[in-house]
């Protein structure tokens, strides 16, 4: 008798199961970004994240807010794309990111071009808004990447090597694996 018992309430432990299983991937099928859903989010995140880093960047020509503040604005642009449309398109915004992440396979290959595309689109985008909004009011430069006469090419690239793979160790360490906390992906980011 404990026997069948046993067996019903396994059953119907099982039928629960199965029928939560089946909602779930019912509701995952239906709201499984497409291709261009995720362009569309890596293009407004970048525009978002160039936007407000490089505004910051030009009221600091007119209002001092310090590089601390500019760092600051720029790291909750990024924290705020990232929990908007990051969970679209793995919130990348920039195209380093996105090729290393290829490189490792934890996105598709065929989405790199398109989403280096539209990261692309999305920062040109943003710096022609600043523009357009400036009036030629401040010199746009300060928004560009530079390096003091000092440093040489080669001096250059080897920070900007060493600051990526500490970036891209940062990411893959966070957001893409599996034992990481995801739920404060953005927040992990903006310390970088």
């Amino acid at each position: 008798m404990a026997d069948s018992l046993s067996v019903n309430v396994d059953s119907l432990h099982s039928l629960e199961l199965n029928a939560k299983q089946s909602k779930f991937t019912t509701y995952e099928a239906k709201h499984f970004a497409s291709s261009i859903q995720k362009a569309i989010a890596e293009f407004v995140g970048t525009f978002i994240l160039i936007f407000v880093g490089c505004g910051a960047a030009l009221v600091n020509e007119r209002l001092p807010i310090t590089v601390v503040g500019i760092a600051t604005v720029s790291g909750l642009a990024l924290t705020v794309a990232i929990y908007s449309v990051g969970h679209v398109s793995g919130g990348h915004f920039n195209p380093a990111v996105t090729i290393a992440l290829a490189a490792v396979q934890k996105i598709q290959f065929k989405l790199v071009p398109v989403y280096v595309v539209c990261q692309l689109m999305g920062g040109t985008l943003a710096t022609l808004t600043l523009k357009v909004l400036y009036h030629n009011k401040v010199d746009i430069g300060v928004t560009l990447t530079q390096y003091s006469n000092s440093t040489s090419d080669l001096e250059a690239l080897l920070w900007e090597s060493i600051i990526t793979f500490i970036f891209m160790l940062t990411i893959c360490g966070v957001a893409t694996d599996h034992r990481g906390i995801v739920f404060y992906a953005g927040l992990l980011q903006e310390l970088r």
